[in-house]
């Protein structure tokens, strides 16, 4: 038996989560004691409680706001500067509080989603780590990480010295070992992608071990389709991707049977477009039973949700909210697997984007042609292959002790 810590720092949403859930679910079932430090207690109460999982508060830091509208991120590097690592308090804060949880506990080994900092706390009190997240939030190991899209590099070394700089003289003053790069975060320990090469965010990576998503959310909504319209569209919607307005009230007009999860859309909007075969609700849905003749898969592109409806080959309509999805939005649209809205639209141009996804069949074909290429995926055997390797360098550990 193992104690294993589970630490959740940055993302939000239920993404993370539904990841960690059927993860902790098997390592407490091989016997091992787990605790899961979330970002978000809310969402870990609906997900992890009722699994009687424990969990307890992640130590985070308010993200800063970027230097001007408009501006963007860089790299993987300036996401650090703005969450916690571009102020020296704020980093020594967030790392003596992840030294002393671990310290707490004392864990055996910790298994890191989207958690830079708790990996750098590990590291230094010599605690095995592995990674499981999508591309987006593990980077490829090269120094300097690569720039986002339309970046210069230059702009993502200039960001990766930055964090660099500050982390190293935190470091130095804690009389703890600096970093000669950022990707030494995630050198020398077990990583497992919970995408698939097409869906990488930096694009498909050799000597990576792609398992494929084994998203399980432990609760959700059933919904049926009402079985009216023509077609099938199922949406997942939030207030801030580009558009929304003009995309709900396309939905609303289009002939088709609509589920739409809008978690955060005011009530009176949805109220005014409601009609027959139109569902709206705020509250988690089921999606795999709802694949089962769905014509179209409408969001703004969150990881997981894109990866499962591909794998039912659903093509997709993407308008994405920030700069993660917009990376998956690309990876779908370069394989031809959909069409991606951007900026504010307009009714018409919505219903016609609709319409050439779902009417033309060249989208669809793309999907079908994804979800025949990972026929085999297999969430169970993905949870297990990463049960078994959080095992291994448990056993390692103990026969270095």
């Amino acid at each position: 038996m193992s104690r294993i810590l589970v630490a959740w720092e940055l993302g939000r949403n239920l993404g993370h989560l539904s990841r960690i859930r059927p993860l902790a679910d098997r390592l407490k079932a091989h016997g091992h004691v787990v605790l899961v430090a979330a970002r978000d207690l809310g969402c870990a109460a609906h997900t992890l409680a009722p699994a009687g999982l424990a969990f307890v508060q992640a130590p985070i830091c308010p993200p800063s706001p970027v230097p001007h509208a408009g501006a963007k991120l860089a790299s993987y590097a300036d996401i650090l500067l703005h969450q916690g690592w571009g102020e020296a308090s704020h980093l020594v804060g967030l790392m003596q509080a992840w030294i002393n949880l671990i310290r707490m506990y004392a864990p055996d080994a910790i298994v890191l989603d989207h958690a830079p900092t708790a990996a750098l706390a590990a590291r230094s009190l010599g605690i095995p780590t592995a990674w499981i997240g999508t591309g987006f939030e593990i980077p490829p190991r090269v120094a300097p990480l690569p720039a986002f899209p339309e970046i210069p590099v230059e702009a993502a070394a200039l960001a990766e010295a930055q964090a660099l700089d500050l982390a190293n003289r935190v470091l130095s003053a804690m009389h703890l070992r600096g970093l000669v790069a950022l990707s030494e975060l995630f050198d020398d320990c077990p990583r497992w992608l919970a995408t698939y090469p097409e869906l990488d965010h930096y694009g498909a990576r050799a000597n990576e071990r792609y398992v494929g998503v084994f998203d399980e959310l432990g609760y959700g909504k059933t919904v049926e389709w009402a079985g009216r319209g023509k077609h099938r569209v199922f949406a997942y919607l939030r207030s801030q991707m580009p558009g929304c307005g003009a995309i709900l009230k396309a939905l609303s007009s289009i002939d088709a049977d609509v589920v739409c999860h809008a978690p955060d859309l005011p009530r009176g909007l949805t109220a005014s477009l409601a009609r027959p075969g139109l569902i709206v609700t705020s509250e988690p849905v089921r999606i795999d039973p709802l694949c089962d003749g769905m014509d179209l898969c409408v969001s703004y592109a969150p990881a997981g949700t894109v990866a499962t409806t591909l794998l039912h080959g659903i093509p997709q309509l993407c308008a994405p909210q920030h700069l993660e999805a917009g990376l998956t939005a690309l990876r779908v649209a370069s394989m031809g697997a959909g069409l991606v809205l951007r900026g504010q639209q307009t009714l018409a141009g919505v219903e016609m984007t609709i319409g050439n996804v779902m009417e033309t069949g060249t989208c669809a074909a793309q999907a079908k042609e994804f979800a025949a290429r990972h026929r085999g995926s297999d969430k169970a055997a993905a949870v297990e292959n990463i049960v078994a390797g959080v095992e291994a360098i448990c056993a390692m550990r103990a026969g270095k002790t």
